[in-house]
């Protein structure tokens, strides 16, 4: 027997499977159909960016059901959020895939404030008041001179603009959760995000890629880009397995899971790429025709010690807070390159493993 579900039975599974809020949803649809207002807007305008403030959010999201005793309101209660969407046209040999519409995408959180709001009903809850989402969509010249990307947007770039709202508002909802459950403390991966951050150096492509994998192994990163995937399935009329596969293939939450998952420490310091500048440079320095895996060793270790001093002035920044517990990394982690590129090959691969492990639920949901 063939049992046949609904597209939204299929979306509820799909949700399930993947562990989405139904909250952030909500707050999807009210900015998705914002983002069609300002395209609206832009279409009959030379302007390219338009600004929708707290109150003109606010007002789209009563109107589609944003009140007090609403559950999803409930589990993640944001209040006048605000959106700045941009148009950069461009060539239209530059939209190969769907993921190049989407040219920028944030999530401005400094001006967010928690406070309490108390409703007609005479219930009091806190709210999250504020927040910026910023959006640079990219859209063909040929469809900005002919005026079709309106059409454009709900038909091709919809799916990969809500993909990206469900990231973000993923961190802004995690965010939420931490502070009601009293953990918004600094713990060991927010410091390792910090360090890499400062760690880049712009002149070392493979150090920046070793950062950038630090940065997508993160809890927080990984639940935000399940979203992801969530946010462009519920916009695609997926009927089989062999679909589902084709799917992934284009899907940043499938290609950093494998990347993750693929990590090697090994192939790492055997693929690490010197300049000649470099190279003559420490032979010159050394007097003699140092080996490169000598080099590769003294330049990394350079890095890794220039990282452990940044990741242990953020554990002193945070020591007169006796509640905040973040681990010193093992001396042993940071005695050679092959150990401090061990331990994060470990990390790599669990956070690799649990991506596709969900991915793999949802795999079984189609």
């Amino acid at each position: 027997m063939k049992l046949i579900i609904t597209q939204k039975q299929s979306r509820r599974l799909i949700k399930e499977a993947l562990g989405v809020p139904k909250s952030i949803e909500f707050w999807v649809d009210t900015f998705s159909e914002v983002i069609n207002d300002g395209l609206m807007m832009l279409l009959s305008s030379d302007d390219k960016e338009v600004f929708f403030t707290g109150d003109d959010i606010q007002e789209k999201a009563v109107s589609m059901g944003w009140n007090s005793s609403n559950d999803k309101f409930l589990d993640f209660p944001l209040a006048e959020p605000q959106l700045n969407l941009k148009l950069n046209i461009v060539p239209n040999e530059t939209i190969n895939i769907g993921d190049d519409y989407i040219d920028a995408a944030s999530f401005d959180t400094s001006g967010i404030d928690l406070v309490n709001a108390t409703f007609d009903d005479g219930k009091t809850l806190p709210l999250v008041v504020g927040g910026i989402i910023n959006m640079e969509i990219n859209i063909p010249e040929s469809d900005y001179e002919n005026g079709s990307f309106v059409e454009l947007y709900n038909s091709e770039i919809k799916p990969y603009a809500e993909s990206i709202l469900f990231h973000e508002l993923t961190h802004v909802y995690e965010f939420y959760k931490r502070i009601l459950s009293n953990s918004a403390k600094p713990n060991f991966e927010q410091v390792a995000n910090l360090t890499q951050m400062l760690n880049k150096m712009g002149a070392v492509d493979d150090w920046d890629e070793l950062m950038f994998m630090i940065y997508l192994h993160l809890s927080f990163e990984l639940n935000a880009r399940i979203s992801e995937v969530y946010g462009l399935l519920r916009n695609k009329n997926i009927t089989s397995k062999e679909e589902f596969v084709e799917f992934l293939k284009t899907s940043r939450a499938f290609s950093y899971a494998k990347r993750l998952n693929n990590f090697s420490a090994e192939k790492f310091f055997d693929d690490f790429e010197l300049s000649q500048e470099t190279i003559d440079r420490v032979r010159e320095y050394d007097g003699r025709k140092t080996s490169i895996e000598e080099i590769k060793n003294v330049v990394l270790d350079q890095l890794i010690q220039s990282w452990s001093v940044t990741y242990e002035d953020f554990l002193k920044d945070f020591s007169a807070d006796e509640t905040i517990k973040i681990p010193n990394l093992p001396p042993k982690v940071l005695s050679s390159p092959q150990n401090f590129l061990k331990f994060w090959e470990k990390r790599f691969n669990k956070a690799g493993q649990d991506s596709l492990r969900k991915i793999s639920r949802l795999y079984s949901a189609i």
